[in-house]
């Protein structure tokens, strides 16, 4: 589950930068992607080795998915 933020977190980097400009940020893009593949490859790993504990993983993942939706519509009205 870390990695898998880790990598998103890292991933939104790109969105930033673009839409904000300013800021040069050392190796950017190229060290933000060999990153964000690590995190995809140490992923994929976990998943291959130990299918039974990421399952357990992505279902306390995803059980945000529901809270997320009840919390922005919520901030909405």
């Amino acid at each position: 589950m870390d990695f898998i933020s880790f990598g998103l977190t890292a991933a939104a980097l790109f969105l930033l930068k673009g839409s904000r400009g300013a800021n040069p940020t050392p190796g950017h893009p190229y060290t933000t992607a060999i990153f964000v593949l690590a995190c995809a490859a140490i992923v994929a790993s976990t998943v291959a080795t130990d299918p039974a504990n990421s399952a357990r993983g992505w279902a306390i993942i995803l059980t945000g998915v529901p809270v997320y939706w009840l919390w922005s519509r919520r901030l909405r009205t």
